[in-house]
């Protein structure tokens, strides 16, 4: 059960790291420029991933190396992630599987991650953790204190009136 000091303390953390999302107006000049800044910075990034054979690992690869890396037992980690023995057995057995971001979060819970391993399996699964979502912002406290408690986050989450964590 969270106290009233972890609730102040996360709005703190709130106010201090939220960042309004900000809709900005382009000229095309400026959009053509942004493009192939990109389109560069894409060609670099994929050479490097034809080097690199640790990225082209699945997510589910890297979930279950993170499993076997850390000696963890199948069941401890679905149940701390919250999710239901058919979920992580699909994870487990489709290679095709997509995780949306809320399983994806669920599983670095699982799994213990730090922020920076949360950041690059959520990566791998093509989410990330944006500092203009609120929601976010509890579950990047939750992992920065290791609070790796599914439960807990969602009664954070609901005494915000965010959107809570399922029981997939």
């Amino acid at each position: 059960m969270f106290d009233r000091t972890m609730i102040k303390q996360i709005k703190s953390y709130i106010k201090k790291n939220y960042v309004k999302e900000k809709t900005m107006v382009y000229s095309k000049q400026k959009m053509l420029k942004a493009s192939f800044d990109k389109a560069c910075f894409y060609d670099v990034e994929e050479s490097f991933l034809n080097i690199n054979i640790e990225v082209k690992a699945t997510w589910q690869e890297v979930v279950f190396s993170i499993i076997d890396e850390k000696e963890y037992k199948d069941p401890e980690v679905y149940k701390r992630a919250n999710l239901s023995k058919q979920t992580f057995s699909k994870i487990r057995c489709d290679n095709k599987y997509q995780p949306n971001k809320d399983t994806a979060i669920q599983m670095c819970i699982g799994l213990k991650l730090n922020i920076d391993d949360t950041l690059d399996l959520l990566a791998k699964a093509g989410y990330t953790l944006s500092n203009s979502i609120k929601r976010d912002l509890v579950v990047r406290y939750f992992i920065e204190n290791e609070i790796y408690n599914v439960d807990e986050m969602n009664l954070v989450l609901d005494e915000f009136k965010l959107k809570l964590f399922p029981i997939n």
